[in-house]
């Protein structure tokens, strides 16, 4: 018996294994083995599907910088937010936030990257 494993996630700009296979002579089959290599290979799978979240080929358009800190923040997991100047900002902590809503001049001026 020959169970084969292929997964593809396309395009791919880290290690991942998307081919493999299990053989074993068909009177000999071990459920146990099969579903175990079976699992891991699923679970192989979705764990890197996830690293798509954090890997910055796939988010660098979901990554911004912290007026405040300088940090780097994943949109999609920033611990604040702030609408000013009819843009929205990011920040990594919620202390951030609440330094730049007190003085954004401050965050925003020429040196800071930030002219409108």
């Amino acid at each position: 018996m020959i169970v084969q494993y292929k997964m593809e996630i396309l395009p791919v700009f880290f290690q991942f294994q998307g081919h493999d296979e299990l053989s074993m002579p068909l009177d000999a089959v071990e459920d146990d083995k099969v579903t175990a290599w079976v699992e891991n290979k699923l679970i192989a799978f979705v764990d890197t599907y996830l690293k798509l979240e954090t890997a910055a080929p796939y988010q660098d358009e979901n990554v911004v910088i912290d007026p405040v800190c300088g940090m780097r923040v994943y949109k999609n997991h920033a611990a604040a937010t702030i609408d000013y100047l009819g843009m929205r900002f990011y920040f990594c902590v919620e202390g951030c936030r609440t330094k730049f809503s007190e003085n954004p001049a401050r965050y925003l001026g020429e040196g800071a990257g930030f002219i409108r």
